[in-house]
């Protein structure tokens, strides 16, 4: 049975995760294509070699975050669309229980996020392998891919348990959302006229030091995403 939902999910998110699947790979490439080949003086660092290799690498790190969210989030909501279609009729008239039901689903999602981590890890690698990196920069594939996992299958558990409801809840939630982050500062602003604090307020800020920093649910999306560094 769970290979068969699995199949189902991968049915149901193949087209979206194309284009996905060709910047997991891509993207690293990209991110060393400027070490390829490279010359550097034998006798000492080249620091502007270092710098072009790290700057390219930064830069490129910000796409693997975004890639790894929406990669999770494609997953995770696609996991449940045939359900929807059907309004959890099926679901609901298998002989087995929702727990379980639910377990072989998430269970389904996990390996193709693992999969998808693997085109990543296979494009890192190749990228480390290629490139001629200037006297102290390393090629860091291993836990770049490993970073890649993480953030992927966090997106993907909160998309999953979004999804995991009706259209109408999901759609709720993420309304609220995106309306809060397009009209939250206006809002505020407007608001701070008759009450001064509400004015000050940092919405942008507070949402960012509970979700990212200090550890928050969305930490894994920061910190360090270079392939190539010190």
């Amino acid at each position: 049975m769970g290979i068969q939902m699995l199949k189902l999910h991968w049915r149901a998110a193949r087209w979206p995760m194309l284009p996905v699947l060709v910047a997991a790979f891509g993207l690293p490439l990209m991110a060393g294509s400027a070490a390829w080949g490279a010359t550097y003086s034998v006798d000492h660092l080249s620091a502007s070699g270092a710098v072009a290799v790290t700057d390219g690498a930064a830069v490129f790190g910000l796409t693997f975050a975004i890639v790894a969210a929406i990669a999770g989030s494609i997953l995770g909501i696609s996991a449940w669309s045939w359900d929807h279609r059907q309004d959890h009729v099926y679901a609901l008239s298998l002989p087995v229980p929702r727990w379980k039901y639910s377990a072989l689903k998430f269970g389904g999602g996990t390996i193709l996020v693992g999969a998808t981590t693997a085109l990543f890890a296979l494009g890192a690698t190749t990228s480390s392998l290629l490139a001629n990196l200037p006297a102290g920069l390393r090629a860091y594939p291993g836990a770049l891919s490993l970073h890649f996992l993480i953030a992927t299958q966090t997106a993907f558990a909160l998309l999953f348990a979004l999804a995991s409801g009706t259209m109408r809840t999901a759609t709720i939630v993420l309304g609220c959302v995106m309306g809060l982050a397009i009209f939250g500062v206006p809002l505020l602003d407007f608001l701070g006229n008759f009450w001064s604090p509400l004015g000050d307020f940092d919405l942008v800020r507070f949402a960012y030091a509970t979700l990212v920093e200090n550890d928050g649910p969305l930490s894994i999306f920061a910190g360090n995403w270079m392939l190539f560094d010190v």
